[in-house]
């Protein structure tokens, strides 16, 4: 007795067919030791197998469709932690409140300034000084004496978002150089921007919308 092929959608192990005719097309299917026949059903590729190898069929589909579940368990997982870290990245990256009033306007976040008048770096988070002295790279709460006659509210102050900048000094220094004497630039305590409020400094700070909504202000993009 002839088996009468069933079409299932997954790949089986190798298993000779036995001649038959196609259940769709009516087709014979040709003689030989194939393993499989790929016919196309609907405009889609299916294998077509005897009935007696169903049941394999039907244990393999099973597995596959764990193993796709899983996946789509995963993948969305994955999109859901996406999703939180760029959430919780929005938050932590507005800190106009920790900038010094004497940094320039137009920066909702900020790592680090550079000084190029006294080739100086300025840690916001951590607010210390870093500069050059004997060779050695320091980190202070404030400037060295040598620049005690320096006026930071006057002084221009390049913005670097980067871990550690004076890692490349010589590369900044070069960038840099044409702003010495530059001061064109405003600061945030001249300003008369409402987000700029926030700052404790600020000279209207009095004026922050945010201080009776629990200490959170309007805050702009990044």
């Amino acid at each position: 007795m002839i088996p009468i092929p069933v079409a299932i959608t997954i790949a089986l192990p190798v298993i000779h067919v036995t001649p038959s005719r196609h259940p769709v097309t009516g087709k014979r299917l040709r003689k030989g030791n194939f393993t499989e026949q790929l016919f196309a059903l609907n405009g889609n590729p299916v294998l077509y197998y005897p009935k007696k190898v169903l049941s394999a069929g039907i244990l393999i589909k099973k597995t596959t469709m764990k193993k796709i579940i899983l996946l789509l368990g995963v993948c969305i997982s994955g999109f859901a932690a996406n999703q939180a870290s760029a959430q919780i990245k929005l938050g932590v990256n507005i800190n106009i409140g920790s900038q010094p009033v004497w940094g320039p306007v137009g920066y909702d976040y900020v790592d680090n300034y550079y000084l190029p008048d006294i080739d100086v770096y300025y840690n916001v988070p951590k607010r210390q000084y870093i500069y050059l002295d004997r060779g050695q790279w320091i980190f202070a709460y404030s400037l060295p004496i040598r620049y005690r006659n320096y006026d930071l509210n006057r002084g221009y102050k390049v913005v670097i978002n980067e871990d550690r900048p004076y890692r490349n000094a010589a590369v900044y220094r070069a960038k840099y150089s044409g702003y010495k004497g530059n001061h064109s630039q405003e600061i945030i305590r001249n300003s008369h921007e409402e987000k700029y409020y926030e700052n404790r400094n600020h000279p209207e700070h009095n004026k922050w919308k945010g201080k009776s909504n629990n200490g959170k202000g309007k805050r702009g993009k990044h």
